[in-house]
């Protein structure tokens, strides 16, 4: 439970007033916080571990771990969290790995939404590719993973005086902005999912945040509020539960807002990877100006099968589509006789693709190819 600055800090300032600062931003973290969001996480349907706090006498058997463990108090939590009858777990790399080298693995986007809005409700800024575990389950032959969100000490910080207000700047440090009743700024404050959400919520649009967020929000009551708060020790109930119930309750006001500002933010430009297997990526120019993208797999023998990415984007949000082949003889179809303010960049892999443009409206510098001669 103690947390130890030192290792967060360059060794040039260590011995500085640099120490002092992360120190008390340290106590600016509610060290009980994964117990209340273990309750809020079970009712919005997101995977969560299940942490306890342990004490640890300073007991012969520790050897001469002795005087540096002993005598402490200790988050105990699984490493690999309980997901019903599944038991292994997969670190992010892994995952990555799987969903880009064949198109029969995918990742639940649903999921990591639901996920993702909870991390937005309880302001965790610290949600990395490292703070995430997937587990597996098989649909129709097919592949499916599911994130479980881990370490969640950095949940309700609470981000007060004139330094640290001013260190969570856009320009400086904005993930730090704190559990407040509002959000100053909902982009910078995600900062340290910037690559995570762009790689696992390309396939979410408008229509998909709106309603998982209004889903969240109703799984949101003031009982299950209330159940997270109590799940703190009593001693430090006492002490936040007040203001830990005021800003649960406020916040559900502002969310939608901010998670669709963010929404609008990640969508202004979107990276869709296909896999190291064969697919047909068909690019539709629509009526509007917007664009329908689909990726069907394609068989060894060359038949066209199930869809496995679909999304339309409108050119009032996205300015930029990128699409890459990876691997395998990739077919890119262009089609639709309209114009598009859309700029969409088709980037073939090491292997031989093919493209074909179907229509009438020239495309100009609105579609630009690139791949090896």
């Amino acid at each position: 439970l103690k947390k130890f600055p030192l290792a967060a800090i360059p060794e040039l300032l260590r011995e500085t007033i640099a120490r002092d600062v992360v120190q008390d931003q340290i106590s600016a973290a509610n060290p009980y916080a994964p117990l209340a969001v273990g309750v809020l996480a079970e009712a919005a349907g997101v995977p969560h571990t299940n942490p306890a706090f342990v004490y640890l006498p300073a007991d012969t058997s520790l050897g001469v771990y002795a005087n540096d463990y002993g005598n402490e108090v200790f988050l105990f939590e699984e490493r690999e969290p309980f997901t019903g009858d599944k038991n292994k777990t997969y670190n992010t790399p892994k995952v990555l790995d799987k969903i880009w080298g064949d198109n029969d693995a995918h990742i639940d986007q649903k999921s990591v939404l639901r996920a993702r809005i909870l991390d937005m409700y309880i302001m965790d800024f610290d949600r990395h590719d490292d703070q995430w575990r997937w587990y597996l389950e098989q649909h129709h032959k097919d592949d499916y993973y599911y994130p479980v969100p881990r370490d969640r000490d950095q949940a309700f910080f609470l981000n007060s005086g004139l330094i640290p207000r001013a260190a969570a700047r856009a320009w400086l440090m904005p993930a730090i902005q704190g559990f407040r009743d509002y959000i100053p700024n909902i982009n910078g404050f995600n900062f340290s999912t910037r690559y995570f959400d762009r790689s696992f919520l390309n396939e979410m649009d408008e229509n998909n945040w709106k309603k998982q967020t209004d889903k969240f929000l109703k799984k949101m009551t003031d009982s299950v509020i209330q159940a997270a708060v109590n799940a703190f020790p009593d001693t430090i109930r006492s002490l936040v539960a007040p203001m830990m119930l005021h800003r649960l309750s406020v916040r559900r006001s502002i969310l939608e807002k901010n998670v669709m500002k963010y929404y609008r933010f990640l969508a202004k430009g979107v990276d869709i990877p296909a896999t190291e297997k064969n697919e047909l990526i068909t690019v539709e120019k629509q009526d509007g100006g917007a664009v329908a993208l689909n990726m069907f797999k394609i068989s060894k023998k060359g038949a066209v099968q199930q869809n496995i990415y679909s999304r339309t984007f409108n050119p009032a949000v996205t300015s930029e589509v990128n699409v890459y082949g990876m691997g395998g003889n990739d077919r890119f179809v262009i089609k639709g006789d309209h114009g598009t303010p859309i700029r969409i960049r088709l980037i073939g892999g090491k292997d031989a693709d093919t493209y074909t443009d179907s229509t009438t409206v020239k495309a100009g510098k609105r579609i630009r190819v690139y791949d090896q001669r």
